[in-house]
């Protein structure tokens, strides 16, 4: 994790993140739905990036200006789900606050 802002396409991959609010198993969890301008992404596919790599990435939008925001291509390369980061608050508009409970049945 970096200085960004991390978003996924996929509410399963949102859900990883989460922590039930009170702390137990079963608690109720909470996720943003926003929409994010993506821009220019600069994409990882890379299955296990080197911490250096991952700052090469994060500079590319930080200090070359080069990109808008970082695009790790999980689906490409593990067959889940596509997460992009974005370093600038201004690119992030959240919409909606969704309260939700896990269930496995």
């Amino acid at each position: 994790a970096g200085k960004g802002f991390y978003f996924a396409e996929s509410i399963t991959k949102a859900d990883e993140y989460t922590q039930p609010e009170d702390g137990s198993v079963d608690g109720l969890r909470c996720v943003l739905v926003c929409r994010v301008v993506i821009g220019r992404a600069q994409v990882c596919a890379a299955v296990q990036p080197t911490d250096q790599y991952k700052q090469k990435l994060e500079d590319s939008v930080l200090k070359e200006g080069t990109y808008d925001s970082v695009m790790m291509d999980r689906e490409r390369c593990r067959g889940t789900f596509r997460e992009f980061a974005v370093y600038d608050a201004a690119r992030c508009l959240p919409l909606f606050v969704v309260w939700y409970e896990r269930r496995t049945d």
